[in-house]
């Protein structure tokens, strides 16, 4: 078989593979509020995007403040106030597909992160992917999982394709939304890696001190 044709027949793998796992969902679930109840506790779906990320947004758009027991970034408002101005049911559906896009990052991400693969292994990640924690949470509760997961990964790819200054503003958009990616920081303080370090600084100083002020 040349390499074109194996090239096709992988993907094609992987594509069905891919349908079948969200298939797999659609068929046990029914709706998004159908996965919602029944991975965790949450009474509707999306049900962080509805009570959190839209009042927050709503009321940066409207006081300019950031809402009580709202434990993200004042930018992480911010990000959300275009979505929460948005009429109607409209802020929902903008938010799903923020979670779609976020996803689909976060597919291809994990496969950037690891080159040298069996192709079984390859289709394995895509039957696995959608069924994954952070996947689950971002359609089922509306968390920002996937979003931070995939701007973390893409970030430490980067750095690692030599683009230091992009691989460090990811990591630092990750971290300025909720803080905790910053460990993944640490590795590059022992690489030595100061242009991806001075970037995430430098984009955390402007997005969580100059523009929330």
């Amino acid at each position: 078989m040349d390499e074109a044709r194996t090239k096709l027949v992988g993907r094609l793998a992987v594509g069905a593979a891919l349908v079948l796992a969200f298939a797999y969902l659609a068929f046990s679930f029914g709706s998004f509020r159908g996965l919602a109840l029944a991975v965790d506790h949450a009474p509707r779906a999306f049900v962080d995007f509805v009570y959190v990320y839209y009042p927050a947004g709503k009321a940066i758009l409207e006081d300019g403040k950031v809402v009580q027991g709202f434990f993200y970034s004042p930018f992480f408002a911010l990000l959300m106030a275009p979505v929460s101005g948005l009429p109607g049911s409209t802020p929902l559906f903008a938010w799903i597909g923020v979670q779609l896009a976020a996803t689909a990052a976060l597919g291809v991400a994990g496969l950037r992160l690891v080159p040298a693969r069996p192709p079984w292994l390859t289709v394995a990640y895509a039957a696995l992917f959608p069924l994954s924690f952070p996947v689950r949470h971002s359609f089922s509760w509306g968390q920002v999982s996937a979003l931070l997961l995939a701007l973390a990964l893409w970030g430490l790819w980067l750095v690692e394709r030599k683009k230091p200054a992009i691989g460090g503003g990811l990591l630092a958009l990750a971290a300025a939304i909720k803080y905790y990616p910053l460990v993944l920081a640490f590795p590059w303080l022992i690489a030595r890696e100061w242009r991806a370090l001075v970037a995430l600084g430098l984009l955390l100083v402007l997005v969580l001190l100059v523009l929330p002020a």
